[in-house]
């Protein structure tokens, strides 16, 4: 093996690292936008953070100057119009309709008026859960946001810790269900910052 440059000022990386229990956090949107999906239907992407307790900031100390980590972003399927497929239209009116009041009866006296950058610093509850996926090497765990509920639900303990999806059951690609180049603090943000995503 050759020696590698500059050894001695080669910086670490990798060990042991905290990992998120699965369960109700409180939980701050770091950023949110409205994207396209893989297969071209919208949907909102909302980037979270641990706001209180044992692991506030847990995602914060993951980043790593790339991207948020994507156990921390919520995907939500919005509706395309598709008048041939009403059931389907309905339930991801639903979803995006259950987040949105999620985070409204959080942050009372705010009211969503159809401008996703005003999410940014409200504060919603996180229902987190584990998830198995592939690695080079076979498959592993990660736990990831699976659903939203209100703050009130958290800190009050009403909430059931979702249930494990293991790769056999799983018939998505990646997390398009669930559910940024630079992190930046809630408090020095404005509506010119980049998202995090």
């Amino acid at each position: 093996m050759k020696p590698i440059n500059d050894w001695n000022n080669v910086k670490p990386v990798g060990g042991e690292s905290k990992k998120l229990s699965a369960g109700g956090y409180v939980c701050q949107i770091i950023g949110a936008k409205e994207e396209m999906s893989r297969n071209g239907n919208p949907m909102l992407v909302v980037a979270l953070e641990i706001a209180e307790g044992e692991y506030a900031g847990f995602y914060r100390e993951k980043y790593n100057g790339q991207k948020w980590p994507n156990q921390a972003i919520l995907r939500i399927m919005e509706p395309d119009g598709n008048k041939d497929a009403p059931d389907v239209y309905s339930k991801k009116a639903g979803r995006v309709k259950k987040f949105i009041q999620d985070v409204e009866r959080s942050n009372e006296p705010y009211i969503f008026k159809w401008d996703e950058s005003t999410l940014r610093g409200k504060y919603v509850g996180g229902l987190f859960g584990e998830e198995e996926f592939e690695t080079d090497t076979g498959t592993a765990w990660a736990t990831k946001i699976f659903y939203t509920t209100t703050v009130a639900n958290i800190r009050e303990g009403k909430f059931s810790v979702p249930k494990e999806r293991p790769l056999t059951t799983v018939t998505y690609q990646a997390a398009p269900q669930n559910p940024g180049d630079e992190f930046v603090e809630i408090a020095d943000m404005d509506e010119t910052d980049d998202l995090p995503f």
